[in-house]
């Protein structure tokens, strides 16, 4: 008899359980000085001289990402002026990665030519007149490539 209880209970158990999972996808989150990130607004676009814009927007803050390019890889952050990474919060300004090395980097795990879209983590430290601050566990996650993509260069 106690069996049958313990099945009872175990049968209730699984069929009161429910996937309770929001789905987060696109995405595009991290932390910034240990405050956690998540864009409302996202997306990749083409900018200027050859580069690539990943950028996430959550309210009065916004990061931003310019690499490149899109095949996987990763990407180091400061060390040109082609590669950066910039942290903006209103009233606060905008901070730069720097131009003397690697301040952090970019990897690009998937790109998706045929959805359009790309995925990675990113981290990185910038600066401006009044302090640094720190992007660390950056995610971003089937963000979609707004504009013509470049065909993928075939790895020798």
């Amino acid at each position: 008899m106690k069996k049958l209880i313990y099945l009872f209970v175990l049968l209730g158990a699984m069929v009161s359980c429910e996937d309770d999972i929001d789905d987060n996808t696109p995405a595009f989150q991290g932390t910034i000085d240990g405050e956690f990130f998540r864009a409302t607004q996202l997306g990749v676009t083409p900018g200027e001289d050859d580069v690539w814009i990943l950028e996430g927007t959550m309210t009065v803050e916004k990061i931003t990402l310019q690499i490149v390019d899109l095949n996987t890889g990763i990407y180091g952050l400061g060390e040109n002026l082609r590669n950066t990474g910039t942290y903006t919060k209103e009233g606060d300004g905008t901070f730069f990665t720097g131009e003397t090395g690697n301040t952090g980097n970019v990897t690009i795990s998937e790109y998706n030519t045929e959805e359009n879209f790309i995925s990675g983590v990113f981290k990185f430290t910038a600066n401006n007149e009044d302090g640094s601050v720190n992007v660390q566990d950056g995610i971003f996650y089937r963000v979609p490539i707004i504009g013509t993509p470049p065909a993928p260069v075939p790895m020798p």
